[in-house]
């Protein structure tokens, strides 16, 4: 009888050593999860920030780039009326007719850069995701 008893108690502490063996590694693994989760979601806030400051810059380069073309534009206008007011007021000049023909060039390149962009922009935009 007491030989049966030391094996039920032997088969009990293996039970219990087994058992606290499976427990303290469900602990620590959680433990272990737990931090990596912290880990990866601070890193995950961070890219994210990352991402959106650097898509603030874009935009704000974007319309940097738009408002400098509008004022070059402008310029170009301006400078047009007064060649052709020139033109009006004195006659026929080289230098002025050949500076006109060089605007216009620049502006119809400009524009077919502009409509070349604009469609690869809408092609995108059409693409399914």
């Amino acid at each position: 009888m007491k030989d049966t008893l030391d094996i039920v108690w032997l088969i009990i502490c293996i039970a219990i050593a087994i058992g606290s063996f499976f427990g303290g590694s469900a602990f620590f693994t959680r433990r272990v999860n737990e931090n990596f989760d912290k880990k990866y979601n601070a890193d995950k806030a961070e890219r994210e920030e990352a991402k959106k400051e650097a898509d603030e810059r874009e935009q704000a380069r974007i319309e940097r780039q738009l408002l400098i073309e509008e004022q070059l534009v402008a310029v170009g206008h301006v400078a047009v009326s007064t060649a052709e007011d020139h033109l009006e007021r004195c006659g026929a000049n080289k230098r002025i007719a050949t500076a006109l023909e060089t605007y216009a060039a620049c502006r119809k390149r400009s524009d077919d850069q502009s409509r070349r962009s604009a469609a690869k922009y809408e092609q995108r935009a059409e693409r399914p995701a």
